[in-house]
């Protein structure tokens, strides 16, 4: 059993996190345009922590997937993303 779970640790450690991936978009887009999370979180009318979350992939900080899909589509159009 011991080396069941020792096995299982490991093929986590590979699974690739997309949330990785959409931080760094968000991180570098906002950082381009010069906004700080706070003129973010004004214009997107997100809350500094989610975006926080979003940014630095604190998954206790990023909602749920109904939620976090609403947000990214918002932050798509405030930081002028492409589709």
């Amino acid at each position: 059993m011991k080396k069941f779970k020792k096995l299982n640790k490991k093929e986590n450690r590979e699974t690739i996190d997309p949330y990785i991936s959409i931080s760094n978009i968000i991180k570098e887009s906002r950082v381009k345009r010069n906004l700080s999370i706070e003129e973010l979180s004004s214009l997107s009318k997100i809350p500094i922590s989610t975006l926080n979350g979003i940014e630095n992939n604190v998954k206790e900080l990023i909602p749920p997937y109904p939620f976090t899909r609403s947000i990214l589509i918002k932050l798509e159009e405030c930081l002028s993303l492409q589709k």
